[in-house]
Parts: C-alpha cells; structure tokens; sequence
C-alpha cells in the first residue's frame, strides 16, 4: 500500500497481527512498527528478529510488563544507547577497587592473627584488637558503596 508516497503496510481490524507477524517473518532487513499497543509475544518476536541482524525500529507509547528472570523487561533487549566511557572515573574506580582488595586483605590477616593471639593468650585485653578490624571494615564498606555508585558512563 502507498500512503503519502511511502511504501508501507497497514494493518488494522481483526487478523491483523497475524498477517503483520507473516510480514515480520519475511522480513529481510528492516522491521519498523509504529503501534499503540504492543504483546509481550511481539517484543520477543522483535528480539529474536533482533538477534538475526535485522535492523528493527519500534515507536510505541505502551508500558509493557513483560519481564523475563529476575525483572528484567525484555524490551530493553532492543534499546541500545550510545555510551561513552569517562576515563578519568574509570581510572579512580579502579583504584578503588584495589584498595578494597588490599584492605580486605589487611583485615583477613588482622582477623588471623588476633584469633591466634586470642587462642594463646586467653586474655580479654586482645578483644581491643578488634576496633582497627572493624575500623578497616567500615572503610571497605564505604569504598565498596563508591565503587558501586561511581558513575563512568555518560550517555
């Protein structure tokens, strides 16, 4: 059907997704849809189309609740964002992360070496050695909360 000059297809009434799913199928490198409302079957039709390279383009205003595992909407499947890596925050990430991994060492030591004390000495003054564990611990939960909500992606 021409409409306007542009070669496209409209599908309205009852049948008409299964013969707009017919015309996915035969699709050979674009699939473009413009609908209100959208299945669930059809945003994973449009993923598997997705997956076969084909180019596909979809504008909808509908909020589908289609979840696959733990939450995840399959629509998002199909999104794909232009991203770009701030070097800079990378770089600082990833100090950190070291950092967490040197203390978490420095405190599984500490924790060895107290309990050992501890066994030897059976004396309750050794439970002060546990404030600079706890002291480093709370540290290693801080830079793990950094690390976690640095951002260093923009988009």
């Amino acid at each position: 059907m021409y409409y306007n000059g542009a070669n496209c297809d409209i599908y309205i009434g009852k049948g008409a997704g299964r013969k707009l799913l017919n015309d996915m199928r035969n699709a050979k490198k674009s699939i473009k849809i413009v609908s209100p409302f959208l299945s669930p079957f059809l945003i994973s039709e449009l993923i598997n189309f997705k997956k076969r390279n084909l180019e596909v383009e979809l504008i909808t205003t509908d909020n589908i609740e289609d979840y696959y595992g733990k939450y995840e909407k399959n629509i998002h499947k199909l999104i794909i964002q232009n991203r770009e890596i701030d070097k800079g925050a990378a770089e600082k990430r990833e100090k950190w992360k070291d950092l967490v991994k040197i203390l978490s060492y420095i405190n599984f030591g500490l924790v060895a070496t107290l309990s050992a004390i501890a066994y030897y000495l059976q004396d309750r003054k050794v439970a002060f050695g546990l404030i600079p564990i706890v002291v480093i611990f709370l540290i290693i939960r801080f830079y793990k909360t950094k690390v976690k909500n640095k951002r260093i992606y923009f988009y």
